[in-house]
């Protein structure tokens, strides 16, 4: 098992765009229980991805046809992989944080006639990652694709799961070793590019796409992903029949937040 990359934790500031901002930790506390109950309540909804990140799946999915799925933080991308493992036979795990979450995805599966025990209920540790047995219990197997977008709480002051701890490295790096398709969304933020960076440094004859997308009115957002160099070409070419605006690059110095 590799290990993760030094200093993942002590990455320096943005040096363009929009500088990192440094919160109240007194607000973010204040405001961590107020933000939860909306979210939880539904009153609040998380910011979904843009129509073009949909069509650049859809892309992705027919170029490189997996056959085992992992996703790290189940929402509306789950409707979207259950449907195609379903379809095409693919083996396929949803792994959910929040048991609420994972009741309302399998109720809205059902309701759209995709099979529901694709998503699973999988609680946090107090480091901010998964369970270890748990998880284990779900994910037995080794996925060609990879989709990490989860746990979500540190980052969006909303409680303490994070993708970037030493123990969720290590699974990911683990469980990246032999994925067609690496997907990692929010690498606008410093911390998860270089997790990222961290894993796809296993997959030497992998390329890296980008595409920005705004969760919400004036929120930029970047989303990674990493195909076999054979099909980045292809799935370009088609991004760009479709209008589908790739980054040209996105590195440390263009992360707007830490």
């Amino acid at each position: 098992m590799k290990a993760p990359v030094a200093g993942i934790d002590r990455l320096p500031g943005s040096r363009s765009g929009s500088p990192a901002r440094r919160r109240s930790r007194v607000v973010a506390r204040l405001k961590a229980p107020v933000r939860r109950w909306l979210l939880k309540s539904g009153a609040m909804q998380w910011g979904t991805k843009s129509f073009e990140f949909w069509t650049l799946l859809m892309i992705v999915l027919g170029a490189v046809r997996p056959r085992r799925i992992v996703e790290l933080g189940a929402g509306r991308s789950t409707s979207y992989l259950a449907d195609y493992a379903m379809k095409t036979g693919a083996r396929y795990a949803a792994i959910e944080q929040s048991r609420i979450y994972a009741r309302r995805l399998r109720r809205a599966l059902t309701g759209g006639f995709v099979d529901a025990r694709v998503v699973h209920h999988v609680p946090l540790s107090g480091d901010g990652w998964y369970e270890a047995e748990r998880l284990a219990a779900v994910v037995d197997f080794e996925p060609d694709m990879l989709f990490i977008d989860g746990p979500v709480g540190a980052q969006e002051d909303v409680g303490h799961g994070t993708r970037c701890s030493r123990r969720g490295v290590e699974w990911q790096q683990e469980a990246a070793r032999a994925a067609r398709i690496l997907i990692v969304d929010d690498v606008h933020r410093r911390s998860n590019l270089a997790m990222y960076e961290s894993l796809i440094a296993g997959l030497p004859r992998h390329r890296s796409l980008y595409l920005a997308y705004e969760p919400r009115p004036g929120c930029r957002n970047v989303a990674a992903v990493a195909v076999p160099a054979d099909l980045a070409g292809p799935i370009e070419r088609a991004c760009g029949e479709l209008r589908i605006p790739l980054l040209p690059h996105h590195t440390l110095e263009d992360c707007s937040e830490a």
